[in-house]
């Protein structure tokens, strides 16, 4: 596997109780972000990115002939509170649109995305939740990747859910599902050896879950 080093996005954790010190350790790949490539679907998920390169919707990308979505890089800024003298890119979610009529969403100033406020609950299965949201009539949505996810979460909250639950219709105790697969990842194996990620708004924490799991899902889409 090449690796070579592209800028550093940490979550800072001064001033935070300590589980969410871990909670901000356990999101993969916030901590030290590598550009990689790996050969086939069977990679380790070492802190990899796991959004497609480009400007294309990354849901609209098809997979590769192993069956698993491609491993790339985000080409947008990831939120931060700033490290080294940089400037903060702090949390920039701008509400609008309305619920009466199915275009209530949350637009994301930092990475440009755009996210349904109302979570889908009930979604038993990681392969249905892409589909459930592309069932949504004002269109173009998609379930979100690992990485996309993440970049809602607030760490400066004192208590979950750690996501603004003034935006979004979420509630302390429910999970999130993601596209991304924790890998290695049997495309053809039966679904109890298969695992995705998962955020956790209870903790912050990004969670291995197994592909049969009860779950919600927060719908996104390019800007």
């Amino acid at each position: 596997m090449a690796r070579s080093r592209s800028r550093r996005f940490v979550f800072a954790a001064l001033a935070l109780p300590l589980p969410l010190m871990l909670a901000c350790n356990g999101i993969i790949g916030l901590g030290d972000y590598t550009k990689g490539e790996c050969a086939g679907a069977r990679c380790t998920d070492g802190g990899l990115p796991d959004v497609v390169e480009g400007d294309a919707d990354a849901g609209d990308a098809g997979p590769d002939v192993k069956g698993a979505d491609p491993v790339s890089w985000a080409k947008w800024e990831m939120p931060n509170y700033g490290e080294g003298g940089s400037p903060p890119r702090p949390l920039n979610q701008v509400a609008s649109g309305n619920a009466a009529d199915d275009t209530d969403i949350v637009t994301d100033q930092v990475t440009g995305l755009v996210w349904r406020q109302r979570v889908i609950r009930g979604v038993t299965d990681a392969q249905d939740a892409d589909a459930e949201c592309r069932k949504v009539r004002s269109g173009a949505w998609r379930a979100p990747k690992r990485i996309e996810l993440v970049t809602l979460l607030d760490y400066a909250k004192t208590s979950p859910p750690y996501l603004d639950d003034s935006k979004f219709n979420v509630v302390a105790n429910e999970s999130l599902w993601t596209t991304s697969e924790v890998r290695p990842f049997e495309p053809n194996g039966p679904a109890s050896a298969q695992k995705y990620w998962a955020v956790k708004l209870e903790t912050g924490a990004v969670e291995a879950v197994p592909r049969i799991f009860l779950a919600s899902v927060l719908c996104v889409r390019a800007k």
